[in-house]
């Protein structure tokens, strides 16, 4: 009857909130530097302690585009790239592909699309360096995306002079390299705070590196205070091309038959050997203080099917664990899986095994199990949730648009008795109601036994979002019930009411009224703003005062002063200090100070500079084979261009070389306007690579231009011969193949192309437009075979379309 009870109070809550998705409320809001920069249109904010940026304001400040293609929001960087993303979804996608998972889902918050941090990094290839409390955030981008000023274009003769030697100034477009490229970025800081609770001090490195054998990156803290021990952490990741090594705090989903993901502080080492795919680990399990070793192996694919094995194993409990798994892609977005496990341990052994079947489309994911395992079976790290149970497991998601995003999960699990019996259910939705609106709302309802008991807990909150302009402003209920064994422990329901508006002078203000029912009555009315008191020195000032009316009325005030200024050194000094009073009637007042102080400073290591030349040859190919022969002359004055600018002229003997060219593939090409009159080049572009510290030899042949002239004339007696009284025919067109020109004969009647270079060419005369009266006959085409220098002649008949009338006397 209780399960009854339960799956009717989860129906109902779920009903009641079914348009509603959850409250981010008011989130903590961190200030954004850009490799130092302040960035004042630009303010991160933590949810669910996951930083994340405004997706739209960030994308601008790093000279890139968001736009929004259903159900995608596509970023193009300054250089070109192009990602993917989707709001609810964690997948970055790059050249329809997967490249990287962040460690939190795109999200609406107030009507605006916010991305964590993890998919700033992957996307912007940068390092975003915060620490959790720390009021400031900053991203060091790459230099690629800091362009160079631009240099203005170089004074062009007012002529060009199409001859050797040319006698004009000659100002290139191509600038040469000499900036190193970074290879490694990032930024150190130390913060001592000082307050009641006494001293601590911490430090941080965070640091991310790039080269040819792949990418470095980490961060690294430690902190100590006065009642407190010496603690660390960190993670250190390193990426090549077909391995990655771990280090560190970590998390991952090889934990046996548990459904969620495993935080462990150790190393995982992930190789991959063609088509198979290893993984070794080892560490601490967060939360159960045991350790776990292991290593699994995903096979390579045959057909349909996809293959894992993996060994676990942890000293403590002397436990192993081999575990077996196939997934069976049935057709496209349907796959069936199932997996089976053996363990034991000096506390007994047993079996564990799970089977199910997953869907995904563009609109549904839909995933459904069953699990069981023995009571035996070894519990290693959130594994003890399911032992001894079994039941089935199901999770919906539903996402017909970039406006509404639904989850439903339950988790319907059993013992060999009741008191084993854990019931769980969640459903969240998130719908966008307009650009300035949103609805947010979830439920969840558990029925577990918690330290020999049996508690039922269920909860509901949902959140009306409203931004529009200065404007800002949520409307959030809440509620929350506990049940012992049939008896109520506890009972919460609020609603609250917050509203913001920022000045002219950009100071925002904010007021906020919740009202507490349940267990406890009272009224809660808050008030706030933040001032800008100097711009030089970033001198703020937050003052924030929250009165509580109900049984047990209290007041609380607090004043924050922080200073954020940049030294002559390049690092970054941070001043935080504020005071908070808190009193009551039946408590005397308290004032609570704190002072912190924080330097950061940057740091980019740069490699060495990575140019080579070009080395470009010009000469008159005299015997067409396309090399420059001891006894052939070069060509002065030639101009070569890299890519679309100028760099070089060639000098008497047809030499030039480029120096200071970064690395990479270029087109180099002629600039045919400065060849001299009367000849053509055989290959006017190449493509040639330059790399470090190396030359590229690249050549261009000249050869003497051939000429085509052919006269189109009124063939007045129909011969198909010219005779000398037969006058040529102006503005007839005809066209040169394979070159496509396309020209008119002149008064006499001739056509005439020069600079050709060696090859067969057709002259056809075109008879869709001729002038009055003439019709094409005969030999309406010319084809000839020109050598280096030739000139080839033709004549080709037009005949009066004009009736002849033929009279007798």
């Amino acid at each position: 009857m209780r399960t009854v009870r339960s799956l009717v109070a989860g129906c109902l809550v779920t009903l009641l909130i079914s348009a509603m998705p959850a409250a981010a409320g008011n989130p903590p809001a961190v200030r954004v530097f850009i490799d130092e920069s302040p960035t004042p249109a630009l303010t991160a904010v933590i949810l669910d302690g996951v930083l994340y940026f405004p997706l739209r304001a960030l994308t601008e400040a790093l000279s890139a585009t968001l736009g929004f293609t259903r159900p995608d929001l596509e970023i193009r960087r300054a250089d070109g790239v192009t990602f993917l993303l989707r709001v609810g979804r964690r997948e970055i996608w790059e050249g329809g592909q997967v490249t990287a998972l962040a460690e939190a889902p795109v999200r609406l918050v107030s009507g605006v699309t916010m991305a964590p941090r993890g998919s700033v990094e992957s996307v912007f290839s940068a390092l975003v360096v915060w620490t959790p409390g720390d009021p400031t955030a900053t991203i060091v981008t790459q230099s690629a995306f800091h362009p160079a000023p631009p240099v203005p274009a170089p004074p062009r003769p007012a002529a060009k002079v199409p001859v050797a030697n040319a006698s004009t100034r000659f100002v290139p477009d191509f600038v040469p390299s000499t900036d190193r490229p970074l290879v490694a970025s990032g930024n150190v800081g130390v913060t001592l705070s000082a307050s009641g609770a006494g001293l601590s001090l911490s430090s941080r490195v965070a640091f991310v590196s790039r080269g040819a054998d792949g990418t470095v990156s980490g961060a690294f803290g430690i902190g100590t205070g006065s009642n407190a021990p010496v603690g660390a952490d960190g993670v250190f990741t390193w990426r090549r091309a077909a391995s990655t090594l771990s280090a560190g705090v970590l998390s991952m989903y090889d934990s046996p038959l548990t459904l969620y993901e495993q935080g462990f502080v150790g190393l995982i080492y992930d190789q991959r050997f063609g088509q198979l795919q290893a993984r070794f680990f080892g560490g601490v399990l967060s939360g159960s203080g045991g350790s776990v070793y292991g290593m699994s192996f995903r096979l390579p694919q045959i057909g349909a099917l996809l293959a894992e094995a993996t060994f676990l194993y942890s000293p403590e409990t002397n436990a192993t664990i081999t575990r077996a798994r196939i997934d069976w892609r049935v057709r496209p977005g349907f796959t069936l899986f199932g997996e089976a496990a053996y363990g034991s341990s000096s506390l007994g052994s047993g079996l564990a095994w799970r089977v199910g079947a997953q869907y995904s489309s563009e609109r549904w994911t839909a995933s459904v199990s069953y699990l069981a395992l023995s009571a035996g079976f070894p519990t290693l790290g959130n594994a003890a949730v399911f032992a001894g149970r079994h039941g089935p497991v199901l999770e919906f998601v539903y996402r017909p648009s970039s406006r509404f995003f639904a989850l439903a999960s339950a988790a319907l699990l059993t013992g060999t008795s009741d008191a084993q019996r854990r019931l769980a259910y969640r459903l969240y939705l998130q719908y966008q109601l307009s650009p300035s609106l949103a609805l947010v709302g979830e439920a969840r309802s558990t029925d577990e036994p918690v330290g020999g008991v049996r508690i039922r807990r269920d909860t509901a909150q949902a959140a009306l979002l409203y931004t529009s302009g200065r404007w800002n402003a949520s409307l959030t209920v809440g509620a929350g019930i506990d049940e012992e064994v049939g008896r109520r422990t506890a009972n919460s329901r609020s609603v609250s009411l917050r509203a913001g508006y920022t000045l002219s002078n950009g100071w925002p203000v904010w007021s906020e009224v919740t009202f507490l029912t349940g267990d406890r009555r009272a009224w809660v009315v808050g008030a706030g703003t933040r001032i800008r008191l100097n711009e030089r020195f970033d001198l703020t000032a937050q003052m924030r005062a929250k009165t509580i009316l109900g049984d047990n009325p209290s007041t609380e005030t607090a004043l924050e002063l922080g200073v954020s200024h940049p030294m002559a050194s390049g690092g970054r000094l941070t001043v935080g200090a504020g005071v908070r009073m808190t009193s009551s009637p039946r408590t005397s007042s308290a004032a609570a100070p704190y002072l912190t102080i924080g330097y950061t400073r940057p740091f980019n290591v740069f490699g060495p500079l990575k140019v080579g030349r070009v080395a470009a040859d010009v000469f008159i190919d005299a015997n067409g084979n396309a090399r420059r022969d001891a006894d052939e002359a070069g060509v002065a004055g030639v101009t070569i261009r890299l890519d679309e600018r100028s760099a070089s002229r060639t000098d008497a003997a047809g030499r030039t070389t480029i120096d200071g060219v970064r690395e990479g593939e270029y087109r180099i090409s002629v600039d045919e306007n400065s060849i001299p009159v009367g000849f053509v080049v055989l290959q006017p572009e190449v493509r040639a690579r330059v790399t470090a510290d190396g030359k590229t030899p690249v050549a261009f042949a000249l050869t003497p231009g051939a000429t085509l002239r052919c006269l189109v004339y009124l063939d007045e007696n129909g011969n198909g011969v010219r005779d000398k009284t037969e006058p040529g025919v102006a503005d007839v067109n005809a066209a040169l193949q394979p070159l496509g020109r396309v020209t008119a004969t002149d008064l006499d009647g001739f056509l005439l192309f020069r600079d050709l270079k060696p090859g067969t060419y057709t002259i056809t005369l075109d008879g869709r437009i001729l002038p009055n009266n003439i019709k094409l006959a005969g030999v309406t085409s010319y084809t000839a075979t020109l050598a280096a220098g030739a000139t080839a002649t033709c004549e080709l008949p037009v005949v009066n379309a004009k009736k002849v009338v033929v009279t007798f006397p």
